[in-house]
């Protein structure tokens, strides 16, 4: 219940955290979450990443200064190849590859506009730069982020952790 969580906002946050209810999808609750930020610049994050660190927040809010869109990535460090109908058809150079984190930072208005776009033709993407990328012309900067910034979304994660 959101009144729950209402009750229990620090009084130093009253006025500063606004909470809106979730959606059927991630994206769902992202454009929920949308409609309440009055502010330029926002920053996508979920609670699967519990472990991030002031500095890949604070590289990430310094991109902000001279870009529309911002990614936290780290690189690929396993081989990673295209499989079709059970066999190997490639493998991908692992240079060029890097795994997305959150939060991810957009200007505001760039963010709405392309979740707009991806209701409008029923997209879902696997990421809000997903959308972005798909959208609009803007490029997403990448912002080195942090291996400890860990997805938690399965038992075996949690067991990892101990």
């Amino acid at each position: 219940n959101i009144e729950d969580y209402r009750s229990n906002i620090h009084h130093d946050y009253l006025g500063k955290v606004v909470l809106v209810s979730g959606g059927q999808t991630r994206q769902e609750s992202v454009m929920n979450g949308l409609h309440a930020v009055v502010c330029d610049t926002v920053m996508v994050h979920d609670g699967a990443r519990p472990f991030l660190c002031k500095e890949s927040l604070e590289s990430l809010k310094q991109a902000m200064e001279t870009e529309r869109a911002a990614c936290l990535m780290v690189p690929v460090v396993d081989t990673v190849k295209v499989v079709r109908d059970g066999y190997v058809e490639t493998t991908l150079e692992r240079e060029t590859l890097m795994n997305a984190q959150t939060p991810q930072a957009f200007q505001t208005k760039l963010l709405c506009d392309c979740m707009s776009k991806a209701l409008q033709e029923g997209y879902v993407g696997t990421d809000d730069c997903s959308l972005v990328e798909r959208y609009s012309d803007v490029k997403v900067k990448v912002v080195l982020g942090d291996n400890q910034n860990k997805k938690i979304t399965s038992n075996e994660d949690i067991q990892t952790l101990k």
